[in-house]
């Protein structure tokens, strides 16, 4: 549905009802003379306003609208923070999540990089890797982790 037909559709009571602009006025007639859909729209509703229009008062009782005003405050007492919240946090959220994994990525990069250029970095790496991979007891000899954790054992296949 086209933005116009949106627009048509949420001040079709307005319209209606004669509130709006003049200016506004000649841009809904000028949509409607192009749109047959919001046309046909805008004539069902005009029928049925003016059915409703025509229509003798309803006597509702006193507790009725009582009932129907409880309900009413208490819809209007839900406090519409946490939606508020969500629509804003959750980009925020998003945004700061992603920030963080690029600087994890560029800290990896540079530790990276300062381990490649210091011998005393390339150990310590290698220690790390020994001390928190070897509780795995099962690499098979000849694989890839098991020349890693151990390079020397494997100085032949490694040349």
């Amino acid at each position: 549905m086209k933005d116009k037909c949106l627009l048509i559709q949420r001040r079709l009571l307005s319209y209606l009802e004669g509130t709006i602009s003049e200016r506004e006025k000649a841009d809904f007639d000028k949509h409607l003379f192009h749109c047959p859909s919001c046309q046909n729209l805008v004539e069902r509703s005009e029928a049925a306003y003016s059915r409703l229009l025509n229509e003798p008062e309803l006597d509702v009782p006193p507790a009725v609208w009582l009932r129907i005003q409880e309900k009413l405050d208490k819809k209007n007492q839900r406090p519409a923070t946490s939606r508020y919240l969500a629509d804003r946090l959750f980009p925020l959220a998003a945004a700061l999540s992603l920030i963080a994994a690029v600087l994890f990525g560029l800290e990896l990069g540079r530790m990276n990089a300062t381990a490649r250029s210091d011998p005393s970095a390339q150990s310590a790496g290698l220690s790390f890797t020994r001390e928190y991979l070897l509780d795995f007891n099962d690499i098979p000899d000849g694989s890839l982790a098991d020349i890693y954790l151990n390079p020397g054992n494997h100085q032949e296949d490694i040349e």
